[in-house]
C-alpha cells in the first residue's frame, strides 16, 4: 500500500472512528511539538503540514537550518517514542500542522482493537523508518564529503600559516640587518678617519725614523726590524740559550733583547756584546723597526676589518649584482671571526672562480647562518671546513663540521621553519634559520640541502648558478 493510500485509508477511519478522532491535534507554524532533550511518551502521525527538526536555537531558521522535513505520512518522535531516551532534536511546525497524537496505551490499544488502522499503520511506520535511514545514509555521506573538504581547508590554512610566519621571520631579519646596516656603517666610517691619518703617520714615521738612522748599520737593523717574523715561545727560548752559552757573562736581559733579532745580526751583536750602550741603542734602533711593523699590521688588519664591516652590512636596494662568493665569504668570516678562532678552519675556495647574480647583504646572511650552525655544532678546536668550488655552470658552497650530524629523518626537515636541532644555547642571535636561508638561495634560483658526510659531523650546501647576461633580467 502506497502511503497517499495509507494516510488516505487513516483519514477516512478517523470520520467512523471516534478513538482516533479525539486523539487528532493541530499545531501553529513555529510552534515547537518535541524538545530536544526531553522524555517524549507520544506518537504523532502527521496528517497535514511539514514538521521540521533542528539542533539548538534558531531565531529564524531558514531552509538550511533544519536537519530534517517531516511532512504528511511521518512519524514524529518515532526514536524516542520506541526507546524511550529523551528526543534527539528539536521539533518545531514548519507550516500549520494536523496530526494524530498516540501515548503508549492508546497506541498499543488501537492496534488490538482496529486490525485495519493496524496494517496501514505498520505499513506507515516501515516507510518512516526506511526514509529516516535513507536520510541518516545521506546526512552520513554528506558529513564525510564536509569532513574531507575541512580537513583540506584545515591544511590549507596550517600552510598558510607557516608561509606567513617564515614571511614575517623574514621582515624580522631584515630589519634587523637594515638596522645593524646602518650601525656598522656608520661605526667604520667613525673609525675610517683616525684610520686613514693614522696608517699615513705611520708611513711618514717610518720615513723618518729611516733618515734618522743615518749609518747604514742603524738603516739594517731598523729595516730588520720591520721585516721581522714571528718567533715562538720555544724558538725565543732556544735563542737565549745559544747567547748566553755564546756570551756567558752577558746580562740576561741583553740577552732577552737579542735573541729576538735574525741569526745574522745575532752573531754580530754577540760579537759587540763588550760595549752595552752602543749595543743598547743598536736593539733599540732593531726594536723601533718592530714596532713599526706591529703597528702597520695592526693599521692594515683594520683597514681589512673596516672593509669587511661595509661590505657585510651594505644594506641591500632591491638591486642585484655581480657578487663575488669568494670575497663574500671572506667579509662574513671576518665578522665571525672572534667566534671563529676557536676552532680550526679550513677554508679552500678554487682559483678564479666566476661571479654569482645575487644581493651581496642576503648571501652573508646564508653564510653567517650556516657558519654559525657548524660552530654551534662542533666542540672547540675541532675543524670546520669551507670548501668552494665551481661545478659546470654552478658556484658550491659547502660548509661541514665535526659535530653529531643530523639525523637521517630531519635531513630535509631542518629546513622548516621553527624546527631546531640544537640542544644548547650560544646562538649568533641575528635570529636567522635554515628555512629563511633557503628561501635566499631558491631567490638566487639555487638550491641549499644537508647531508651526512661518511666520516662525522653534518654538511650543508648550497648551489648557486653562475652569473650571466641570461640570469640579468631575472
Amino acid at each position: 500500500m502506497s502511503e497517499n493510500a495509507s494516510i488516505s485509508g487513516i483519514r477516512s477511519l478517523i470520520d467512523i472512528t471516534p478513538d482516533l478522532g479525539r486523539n487528532k491535534r493541530s499545531f501553529k507554524a513555529n510552534e515547537v511539538i518535541l524538545i530536544e532533550g526531553e522524555a517524549n511518551d507520544s506518537l504523532f502521525l502527521i496528517l497535514h503540514g511539514e514538521v521540521g527538526l533542528r539542533k539548538g536555537p534558531i531565531s529564524t531558521p531558514s531552509q538550511s537550518d533544519w536537519m530534517e522535513r517531516l511532512g504528511e505520512g511521518a512519524f514524529l518522535g518515532l526514536n524516542s517514542f520506541w526507546t524511550r531516551e529523551p528526543a534527539l532534536a528539536d521539533s518545531v511546525a514548519i507550516t500549520s500542522v494536523d496530526c494524530i497524537v498516540f501515548d503508549r496505551h492508546a497506541f498499543d490499544t488501537l492496534l488490538e482493537t482496529h486490525p485495519l488502522i493496524a496494517k496501514d499503520m505498520y505499513a506507515l511506520f516501515a516507510d518512516s523508518l526506511s526514509q529516516r535511514y535513507r536520510s541518516v545514509v545521506a546526512m552520513h555521506v554528506e558529513i564525510s564529503s564536509m569532513s574531507v573538504s575541512l580537513t583540506k581547508e584545515r591544511n590549507r590554512l596550517q600552510q598558510a600559516l607557516q608561509d606567513l610566519e617564515a614571511t614575517q621571520e623574514q621582515l624580522i631579519s631584515r630589519e634587523k640587518l637594515a638596522t645593524l646596516g646602518e650601525l656598522i656603517a656608520g661605526i667604520a666610517h667613525e673609525i675610517n678617519n683616525p684610520l686613514a691619518a693614522l696608517i699615513s703617520s705611520a708611513d711618514n714615521l717610518s720615513n723618518l725614523l729611516k733618515s734618522i738612522c743615518g749609518d747604514p748599520t742603524n738603516e739594517s737593523l731598523f729595516n730588520a726590524g720591520i721585516n721581522s717574523e714571528y718567533l715562538s715561545n720555544e724558538a725565543k727560548r732556544q735563542n737565549l740559550e745559544s747567547v748566553l752559552k755564546q756570551v756567558p757573562k752577558l746580562r740576561r736581559s741583553l740577552a732577552r733583547r737579542i735573541s729576538s733579532l735574525p741569526e745574522n745580526l745575532r752573531e754580530l751583536a754577540c760579537e759587540q756584546s763588550s760595549d752595552e750602550v752602543a749595543l743598547d741603542i743598536a736593539l733599540q734602533t732593531f726594536e723601533a723597526g718592530k714596532s713599526m711593523r706591529s703597528i702597520s699590521l695592526s693599521t692594515t688588519r683594520l683597514e681589512k676589518l673596516v672593509k669587511s664591516l661595509l661590505n657585510y652590512g651594505r644594506a641591500s636596494d632591491g638591486e642585484w649584482n655581480r657578487v663575488n662568493i669568494s670575497d663574500s665569504l671572506k667579509d662574513t668570516i671576518s665578522m665571525l671571526e672572534n667566534r671563529l678562532k676557536r676552532y680550526e678552519l679550513n677554508l679552500s675556495i678554487e682559483a678564479d672562480l666566476p661571479d654569482v647574480r645575487g644581493n651581496t647583504s642576503e648571501l652573508n646572511q646564508v653564510w653567517t647562518n650556516l657558519l654559525v650552525n657548524a660552530m654551534d655544532a662542533t666542540p672547540v678546536g675541532k675543524r670546520i671546513d669551507v670548501e668552494v668550488r665551481c661545478l659546470q655552470n654552478s658556484v658550491i658552497v659547502s660548509i661541514a663540521d665535526q659535530g653529531e650530524g643530523i639525523d637521517p629523518e630531519h635531513l630535509e626537515s631542518v629546513f622548516e621553519t621553527n624546527f631546531t636541532t640544537k640542544k644548547h644555547g650560544g646562538s649568533f642571535g641575528l635570529g636567522l634559520g635554515l628555512s629563511i636561508s633557503r628561501k635566499i638561495a631558491e631567490k638566487h634560483s639555487g638550491t641549499i640541502y644537508a647531508e651526512n658526510p661518511k666520516t662525522e659531523g653534518a654538511r650543508l650546501i648550497v648551489n648557486l648558478p653562475v652569473y650571466s647576461e641570461v640570469n640579468l633580467s631575472q
